[in-house]
């Protein structure tokens, strides 16, 4: 059974829930959702989704600002050199915590020892992988030519630090029920 009461006044402004007066009227009305001609809400993505979202799109802005601030210092500093060394340091890090996060977000509605799982795999997974490009890059040809090491290893940590710095702003914004103390709402009002 579906029953809906209005609680507006004649121009449908919204008012506190109160006991109706006889010049008010309240309309029920009975049935499933289908009759009703309604259907069912979408399922959006859960709390703890939703806070993974939000660390990651805070450590995707720390980690740009970051990047993107030592990427132009070293592309006016050293040129293109430097402009290629920086990117290439940004784009590896913002890559691998990027990775990392994401699969927070998908198994953040897990049991925790699952989460743990999938988080000590995937650190696993992204070392792997970047030290088989640095081995394969350290191997070719150029074999190390043409990056600027002071450009790399300034950039990879500045972007590293932005990126926690974003999220630890974003963190300090959530709220977490089981650490925070409920709001009381008779006392904005």
């Amino acid at each position: 059974m579906l029953s809906f009461t209005s609680q507006f006044t004649d121009g449908w402004a919204p008012r506190r829930a109160h006991a109706l007066t006889d010049s008010e009227t309240m309309t029920t009305m009975t049935g499933s959702a289908e009759e009703a001609g309604l259907r069912p809400a979408r399922p959006g993505p859960s709390i703890a989704a939703g806070r993974a979202r939000r660390l990651l799109a805070g450590g995707l802005m720390g980690a740009h600002v970051a990047a993107l601030t030592c990427v132009g210092i070293f592309m006016i500093r050293d040129g293109l050199p430097g402009l290629a060394s920086a990117g290439l340091a940004a784009a590896m890090v913002v890559l691998f915590y990027t990775v990392g996060q994401w699969v927070q977000v998908l198994v953040a509605d897990a049991p925790a020892q699952t989460v743990f799982r999938a988080s000590v795999l995937s650190y696993i997974a992204r070392v792997t992988a970047l030290g088989g490009l640095l081995f394969v890059y350290l191997g070719s040809a150029t074999g190390g030519e043409g990056l600027l090491a002071l450009p790399l290893i300034v950039t990879a940590v500045a972007t590293v630090v932005g990126w926690i710095t974003g999220e630890v702003i974003v963190f300090s914004k959530l709220r977490i029920p089981n650490f925070d103390e409920p709001m009381d709402r008779g006392a904005e009002m």
